[in-house]
């Protein structure tokens, strides 16, 4: 989704990044705004959502730290721990 140039300037005067957009896209909660527009919040409850899969995604970061996979193309070769 590509923003404005209106929105640019509003999203550079309110201090609202790409990864601010990135979470509204992947947990926002979809409402209809004046006009016919959508509109993506986060909630309570989509917060809690996004928190809990946040931190799923770090634990799983952990595990996965220092390890390699070897492909080409579509095959996997080899995988190892790279210290």
């Amino acid at each position: 989704m590509e923003p404005s140039k209106h929105a640019k300037k509003r999203m550079q005067q309110r201090g609202f990044r790409s990864q601010t957009l990135e979470l509204l896209l992947t947990f926002g909660r979809l409402k209809t705004a004046k006009g016919g527009a959508n509109k993506l919040f986060i909630g309570n409850n989509e917060y809690a959502v996004a928190s809990s899969e946040l931190k799923k995604a770090i634990q799983l970061l952990d595990k996965v730290r220092n390890k390699t996979i070897v492909f080409s193309e579509d095959t996997i070769i080899t995988v190892y721990y790279s210290y």
